[in-house]
């Protein structure tokens, strides 16, 4: 069975669905942050409520955005975007974020989470962060998003080992080893590169594909200009940053 890994959204219509079009897959793990930021909160929510998630994580814009939590603790172009979201999204929508359940998740193996599994807030941006978490970790993966940076990193024994995930490339997932995985984003990137990034997992094979793809930078952009939100939700797509 292969699995498609989605985080970050972020309202990115364009970019969800040119992911969705990139391989096949049986099922889909959601790690968070659907919305923010991107100009189709309810579109996105839509297209992933469609896709029936076997399991899905909330994110910290999540949480905000439906109004769980307050937009204190925001940077003044999240908190805009998110009070942007708030007057958008309907209903059914807000409810739907409110029952998104905290991670992290434990899923046969795998832990699935939005930031670090210890605090679903926290970006782990370094490997002083993973390998204490790792350590810890029951389970041999964790699967985590937050950041928008793909990463790889991975322990066996006293030998560790950190990669920033560049490129489409296929990681053998191998029984003896423990890992910290993230996908990357799909909707709003931030490792310098445009392209948005997703995982695809197969179980049987014990293989994660990390899929970097082109999507209309240039649609999503004029939606978001046009929607009023800051310029620079715009721009910096085109940058990755």
């Amino acid at each position: 069975m292969k699995t498609l890994i989605l985080s970050d959204i972020h309202s990115n219509l364009e970019a969800l669905d040119a992911a969705l079009q990139q391989s096949s897959f049986q099922e889909v793990w959601v790690l968070g942050d659907l919305v923010g930021y991107g100009a189709d909160p309810e579109a996105v929510v839509k297209r992933v409520r469609e896709l029936q998630p076997a399991h899905i994580v909330r994110g910290n814009h999540d949480k905000v955005c439906c109004g769980l939590e307050d937009v204190s603790r925001f940077s003044d172009l999240a908190r805009d975007a998110a009070l942007w979201t708030r007057g958008q999204i309907g209903r059914e929508t807000r409810d739907y974020l409110l029952d998104l359940p905290q991670g992290p998740k434990r899923v046969e193996g795998w832990t699935l989470s939005h930031g670090s599994p210890w605090d679903e807030d926290e970006y782990l941006l370094d490997q002083e962060q993973v390998w204490p978490q790792m350590d810890s970790l029951r389970d041999p993966v964790c699967l985590f998003g937050h950041t928008h940076v793909p990463m790889l990193y991975r322990s066996r024994g006293g030998r560790r080992q950190a990669f920033h995930i560049t490129d489409s490339c296929t990681v053998q997932i191998q029984d003896d080893e423990r890992y910290f995985i993230n996908p990357g984003s799909v909707g709003q990137p931030r490792d310098g590169d445009s392209r948005g990034c997703f995982g695809l997992l197969d179980r049987e094979e014990k293989t994660l594909r990390f899929i970097k793809f082109e999507y209309d930078i240039e649609a999503a952009a004029q939606k978001i200009l046009k929607a009023g939100l800051p310029s620079l939700l715009a721009s910096r797509l085109q940058v990755g940053r």
